[in-house]
């Protein structure tokens, strides 16, 4: 505190200056602020609007379209009046979400059939029913919805309306109709086709839109009545209208008007007494309007936190200007007031606790905003509207409600959906190149990478399904994300193009892995998805086999399928047609693998157990079952069964693409020929090649379509960037930049004295430290002087007192003692020697050079070698042992025979000289217990080790490392210089190897000395030793 009162009396006039800067920028943004926040709200809730009415309009589009399908049949059926039965029930099979469908015709059109004939078919739950309607209490042809598109000759929604009871109750779900004129031949009108569409579907999808906190949407009708509004009791009731009945409401008024009118627009008024802001414009074709209310404090809301925290700035500003005068008294008072103190902490408190609290808000805002999209992406997903799927997944990640990952992933689904492979492709590969930020991304990252393998292997691309997969599988294990059926799947299509490409056993393992994961998802969630999809997975793996004609192993992966159906049957939701299909699926596979292998029996008792199912019934299940027909030669059979495909086709409305040539048409030729049906065969070759050649020009138009859209995505995606762009460079720009000047002043100059004063704290660290360090190497190095003083002295005396015997002419010297003589000028002159050869070998200890390699040299050969060097194996006071794996003593390394040995011999002299009490010149510990030393030689995958093992001294675990330090001696009252080691693991580093204590042990000291057992190759410096 005091340093910051120092600063600002010291720093006065520039506080002042940047106080006056910050008050004037932080003034003029809050001016500005209101104008800014207000129109970005509205410009958000326009595009809101606007992605409303959008998806409604595809929604409603698909019930227009639907009819008007329809139309052309119903005008070339005229001659066929019962027919329009089948047509109305066609109607409702086409469209789910249609309650009912009405054919109706003018009276006496149809002489035959009297006076009333209208078709009406409508939904009754679970079944289509159909009958005849119109009597002389029923004239259905007075109706509003036969009588206006009648007399408007054109297309027409009628106002939504619903039946009541005697109390004005409700009792049946409201209702629209969408109504088109029939025409006869010459153009007369003669009837009207009239498709029924429940209210409700239309009213949650558009109350579920909030584009902000209290916000809801409207739907008013052609006269302003209430066809969708949040409080029930308006519906159908009241007009938007209604109050002004009560009092003058001019703004009221003019926004009604405008509705009715079919205008677009906004609004500011009070609505049911809240100040709001209304947003709207004509909904579709219906000639209804759509409106979006949005209170003004939840428009301002940005506003108000922003201005709290523009206000607080400010007053900071107006502190830092009144510096002059504020920091006299402060430092008069020596900084003794408490009262001072604490106002500087408030002021300090009340700008922390502000930003605090916007922080909150905004992440509460943010997760309401995900919330809201999640539930959108999962009602569009759960109705089949991939269009919608489309323009929710790019409102969303606009307004970053959506992450990249989860957009790409519904837009890759969507297109999937819509049979646009290449876009689709084109959406999964962008999210499994995004970066994972959080475990709703892996979650996405996981559904993405399953569905591009998917795809892929759709495409028979078996090599980029494997360059898909195997990457996404690893990086889903160092997740920990591997109990997912996902996950499983990946490995499945793993394996599925292994076993493609000839790689048989590697398959087998993919799908065991598999099969393991789809156990674990299945075991650690219930969720009743994680059981259908691990039965699609093997349904998957199963299919692949028989396809490729590997009948055993189908065969056990039926036992399989038979396994998880049945845990699939125990679940409390499981669904009975699905256990229905699969189960007849399950035979119809059996029966073809049992014929296969030539047990006909029992092929033809598990293709009876699948027709006993009502899978087996349909027209899908009579197709599936040709595959066993044509198995086993049935050709009449399986020409019997594929008399349903035409109408199969045509009811799921499939185009004839090459996949369904090959899967459909291909086996229906087939069969018939096979069956002497000639002329039925000739009718579907002919099909063939009509249908093959509309394939292949579909295919090009399909290509070129996607290509063109992928392009015209590319360039819509750069525009949207550069307006983007534009426009974040526009927005407040001349107060952005004031705000930055200051800001950036500010902060440069506490940045600098920040730094500064880092700079010098570190530096007087660092001095301290190379203090510290000087005056360790100083008593360090006087210690080695003393101690190499000691060394040499030594053995000098030794070879001093022996010269000067043998150089004394009285002196006699019989043979013995001249033999001992020169066995200890040996050795001191040997003592003396490897000293020296130990300071020339420190020189190097810090050297990066590699020893040059030149040596084929055995591990036995170093051992003895190192052994002899040492003279342990010689040492009177210890038991010294040598232990040598067969493998090892037959091992053959390339090093640096001398440098290896070496390094092995200091450990074994370092064994010997710390086992050995008289080693000690002060104390003796000796207690009569014989010390041992072993040497242990063996190897293992990389590398020879040897492993050096006493039962001296030891060494403290703390001090593990610094022994390995130059001059280091852990105990001063035994010989030697501190380098012996030091040299050692400089040699064995060196070599390719290393040196370390193991400071587990603890029955003395156990040193590990590796050496590569490979020959390397390298471009690094080499020395030669």
């Amino acid at each position: 505190m005091m340093r910051i009162l120092k600063f600002a009396k010291k720093h006065q006039w520039l506080l002042m200056t940047i106080g006056i800067l910050m008050t004037i920028g932080f003034g003029m943004a809050l001016y500005h602020s209101q104008a800014y926040v207000l129109e970005k709200a509205k410009a958000t809730a326009v595009q809101s609007l606007k992605s409303i009415v959008s998806d409604s309009f595809m929604m409603v589009n698909k019930i227009e379209s639907t009819a008007n399908k329809m139309v052309p049949k119903i005008e070339h059926q005229l001659d066929t009046p019962d027919v329009m039965f089948s047509l109305s029930r066609e109607v409702l099979e086409e469209n789910k979400l249609l309650k009912g469908c009405s054919v109706s015709f003018e009276p006496y059109f149809f002489k035959e059939k009297g006076k009333y004939f209208s078709c009406y078919s409508y939904n009754n739950g679970d079944s289509i029913a159909t009958e005849q309607e119109g009597d002389d209490g029923y004239q259905y042809f007075r109706m509003d919805w036969y009588q206006i598109p009648r007399l408007l000759d054109k297309n027409y929604w009628i106002e939504p309306y619903a039946e009541f009871n005697e109390d004005g109750i409700i009792v049946k779900e409201v209702m629209t109709s969408f109504c088109q004129p029939l025409h006869d031949k010459d153009g007369n009108v003669i009837g009207v086709l009239s498709t029924d569409l429940p209210l409700k579907w239309l009213s949650d999808f558009i109350l579920s839109h909030h584009p902000f906190p209290k916000s809801y949407c409207m739907l008013l009708g052609r006269g302003g009545t209430y066809i969708v509004h949040p409080d029930s009791t308006k519906l159908l009731y009241e007009t938007i209208l209604t109050p002004t009945l009560d009092g003058d409401f001019p703004e009221l008024k003019t926004l009604g008007r405008a509705m009715i009118a079919g205008e677009t627009g906004t609004v500011s008024l009070a609505l049911d007494g809240v100040n709001s802001h209304v947003f709207y414009m004509p909904f579709a074709r219906t000639g209804w309007s759509l409106a979006l209310v949005c209170p003004d404090e939840v428009l301002l809301h940005d506003y108000y936190i922003l201005s709290w925290i523009l206000i607080v700035l400010i007053a900071v500003a107006i502190i830092m200007m009144l510096a002059p005068i504020w920091t006299r008294f402060v430092v008069k008072a020596d900084m003794s007031s408490s009262s001072q103190k604490a106002s500087l902490l408030l002021t300090l408190f009340i700008l922390g606790t502000t930003l605090f609290f916007t922080a909150c808000e905004q992440h509460q805002q943010v997760a309401h905003q995900k919330i809201e999209a999640d539930s959108l992406m999962n009602a569009a997903y759960k109705m089949h509207d991939y269009d919608r799927l489309l323009s929710l997944a790019d409102l969303h990640e606009s307004t970053h409600a959506l992450s990249p990952m989860k957009a790409h992933y519904w837009r890759g689904y969507a297109y999937s959906r819509l049979r646009k492979m290449r876009l689709a492709e084109r959406e999964w590969k962008k999210a499994v190149a995004l970066d994972i930020n959080d475990d709703d991304d892996l979650k996405y990252y996981s559904k993405s990478t399953n569905r591009l393998a998917g795809l892929l292997y759709m495409k028979f691309d078996y090599e980029g399904t494997i360059r898909i997969a195997v990457p996404a599988m690893k990086l889903l294990q160092e997740k920990e994300f591997t109990m997912s059926t996902d996950y499983a799947n990946l490995q499945t299509f793993l394996g599925c193009c292994q076993l493609r490409l000839g790689h048989k056993e590697d398959a087998a393992n993919s799908f065991a892995l598999a099969w393991q994961h789809f156990l674990q998802a299945t075991e650690s969630s219930d969720d009743i998805a994680n059981y259908t999809s691990a039965i699609i997975g093997i349904v998957t793996i199963t299919d692949t086999y028989i396809q490729t004609g590997h009948d055993q192993e189908a065969k056990d992966w039926t036992d399989r399928f038979d396994s998880m159906l049945l845990r699939y049957r125990q679940h409390p939701q499981a669904d009975d047609n699905f256990i229905d299909k699969q189960w007849a699926r399950l035979n119809f596979y059996r029966a073809c693998i049992l014929e296969r292998q030539n047990e006909r029996v029992e092929a033809q008792k598990a293709y009876q157990v699948a027709l006993t199912t009502k899978y087996a019934k349909t027209s899908d299940g009579q197709i599936e079952a040709t595959s066993y027909l044509m198995e086993a030669g049935r050709w009449n059979e399986a020409a019997d069964k594929f008399t349903v495909l035409e109408r199969q086709l045509q009811r799921y409305n499939m185009q004839m693409t090459l996949d369904n040539i090959r899967t459909f048409l291909i086996p229906k030729f087939m069969a018939n020929a096979s069956a002497l049906r000639t002329d039925t065969a000739l009718v579907t070759g002919k099909w063939i090649c009509h249908a093959l050649d509309s394939a292949i020009v579909k295919e090009r138009q399909n290509n070129a379509l996607e290509l063109a859209t992928l392009y015209d995505m590319q360039q819509k995606e750069t525009e949207i960037i550069e307006q983007q762009a534009s426009l974040s460079q526009q927005r407040f720009l001349s107060t952005a930049i004031i705000l930055v000047l200051v800001i950036f002043g500010f902060g440069l100059f506490i940045y600098f004295r920040h730094q500064s004063s880092k700079r010098l704290k570190k530096a007087y660290h660092h001095l301290e430290m190379a203090n510290a360090r000087a005056e360790e190497s100083s008593r360090m190095k006087s210690d080695f002087i003393q101690q190499i003083s000691h060394e040499i002295r030594t053995p000098l005396n030794v070879l001093s007192g022996f010269t000067q015997i043998i150089t004394s002419p009285d002196m006699e010297i019989d043979e013995e003692m001249q033999e001992d003589i020169n066995r200890q000028i040996i050795e001191n002159t040997n003592r003396i020697t490897g000293l020296v050869n130990k300071m020339l070998e420190l020189s190097d200890a810090n050297s990066q050079k590699v020893i040059k390699r030149q040596d084929d040299v055995s591990a036995e050969l170093i051992a003895t070698d190192a052994i002899d060097a040492s003279g342990i194996a010689t040492a009177q006071h210890l038991q010294f042992d040598l232990q040598i794996t067969e493998e090892a003593f037959n091992t053959t390394i390339h090093t640096n025979r001398r440098a290896a040995t070496r390094a092995l011999s200091l450990l074994l002299d370092n064994a010997r000289k710390f086992t050995d009490p008289s080693e000690a010149h002060y104390h003796d510990n000796h207690d009569g217990e014989q010390k041992k030393a072993t040497l242990r030689v063996y190897t293992d995958a990389e590398y020879l080790r040897f492993c050096i093992e006493d039962n001296g001294i030891g060494v403290p675990s703390d001090e593990a490392e610094r022994i390995f330090n130059e001059f280091v001696q852990l105990d001063e009252y035994y010989n030697g210089t501190g380098i012996g080691l030091t040299v050692a693991r400089s040699q064995a580093r060196r070599l390719g190897g290393d040196i370390w204590l193991d400071p587990t042990y603890s029955g003395g000291a156990r040193f590990i000395y590796i050496l590569p057992l490979a020959k390397e190759d390298t471009d690094t410096e080499v020395e030669t030793i």
